[in-house]
């Protein structure tokens, strides 16, 4: 009788995992992906007061016009001068208002002026 012969197993194309592990892989392999996704803001401004701040457009307003918003790892500290205008690729934008958690765990703060053009702020924007 002739020996059995040994039939290597195909290797899969595509290797199935299950939804969680599926969704951790892919944050693990693209971890900046993420936040650069929920945190998006239009354009970064350092202010004359020497913060980074980033801005988002304002599409329901009747003039140019953006909100200071959160890029997600604001650092801010010392005192802080929110200007009532900002301008970005040669266009000039009114700061109107300020955005849910903008400022959030900016714990080394000591000061913060901002204009009269302000006219909204959102829930938690300065909390740390």
């Amino acid at each position: 009788m002739k020996p059995l012969k040994k039939v290597p197993r195909p290797i899969p194309k595509i290797i199935r995992l299950p939804l969680h592990k599926s969704l951790l892989v892919l944050l693990l392999l693209f971890p900046t992906f993420l936040p650069q996704q929920l945190l998006a803001y239009d354009f970064p401004v350092t202010v004359p007061s020497g913060q980074r701040l980033y801005f988002d457009y304002v599409t329901d307003w009747s003039g140019d016009a953006v909100t200071v918003v959160s890029n997600g790892y604001n650092y801010c500290s010392g005192d802080l001068v929110i200007p009532s205008t900002v301008t970005s690729s040669g266009r000039t934008y009114t700061v109107i208002g300020i955005e849910q958690e903008a400022f959030n765990f900016c714990s080394r703060l000591t000061s913060i002026t901002m204009p009269n053009s302000v006219t909204s702020i959102g829930s938690k924007a300065f909390i740390i």
